[in-house]
């Protein structure tokens, strides 16, 4: 359980560097900005699309459709908006992925000190930052297209579908957030999607704890304005404190 808490833990510590190190907060200003019109244009029209599709489920007139529509209506609608939020922050992670991978630098730079190495990089870097981080999403992007599917029929199942089906969506959510926001510190430290998928997994709490709060923050109004440069800070003291030269926070 201490591994959970460590993970839940990470987004106040990552606020707290934001807010604290005058390096880290000037190149969290950026993603934020990028983060800021995401959320206020995306999500409502997510919300509007996630509602629509919920309520022309069952449109028959029989005694059943009226209550099954809103049930499976509600689920779908929950479904569909928090998924498609979570598509509109991996997009927004890949645009920004220069900018992030800037701002992970700064927060291990401010955990690790003097042991800090920095690595020194080019506009080449830049757009093989920006190329990586697409072909990172393709590998998210098939991951989706084999648990979505599985995730709305869980929603249909009688009695425990409207319980399960949102349960579900948030520990994908957690899954894929996960290793979206940590892409930048795997990048320096774990080259290879099968590498990274491996080692979160091997620590099922620790980014259960993560993933978790980064889907709650998402979800959040107010808080998720700033979901992308704070979760990016937050995955990269996640990892630096399992390595044997971290430190934990």
């Amino acid at each position: 359980m201490r591994d959970l808490f460590r993970g839940l833990r990470s987004i106040g510590t990552a606020i707290g560097m934001i807010v604290r190190e005058p390096r880290v907060r000037r190149l969290a200003i950026a993603p934020l900005a990028i983060n800021i019109v995401l959320v206020l244009v995306g999500l409502p029209l997510l919300i509007w699309w996630g509602v629509s599709i919920g309520g022309s489920l069952f449109t028959g007139d029989e005694a059943w459709a009226g209550p099954l529509r809103l049930v499976v209506g509600a689920v779908v609608a929950i479904v569909v908006s928090i998924v498609g939020l979570l598509a509109l922050l991996v997009l927004a992670r890949i645009a920004a992925a220069p900018l992030m991978s800037r701002l992970s630098e700064a927060v291990e730079q401010a955990v690790l000190g003097d042991r800090y190495v920095p690595r020194q990089t080019t506009l080449r870097d830049d757009v093989a930052d920006v190329g990586r981080g697409a072909m990172f999403a393709l590998g998210r992007l098939l991951l989706f297209l084999v648990l979505y599917p599985l995730i709305l029929v869980t929603g249909l199942i009688p009695a425990v579908g409207p319980i399960l089906a949102p349960l579900a969506t948030v520990l994908y959510g957690a899954l894929v957030l996960s290793l979206d926001f940590s892409e930048p510190i795997f990048e320096r430290h774990l080259p290879g999607f099968r590498r990274r998928l491996r080692h979160v997994t091997s620590r099922p709490l620790l980014y259960l704890g993560f993933g978790g709060a980064s889907v709650a923050m998402a979800l959040i109004p107010f808080a998720n304005l700033a979901v992308l440069p704070v979760c990016v800070a937050a995955a990269t003291i996640v990892f630096l404190g399992e390595r044997p030269d971290g430190q934990q926070l």
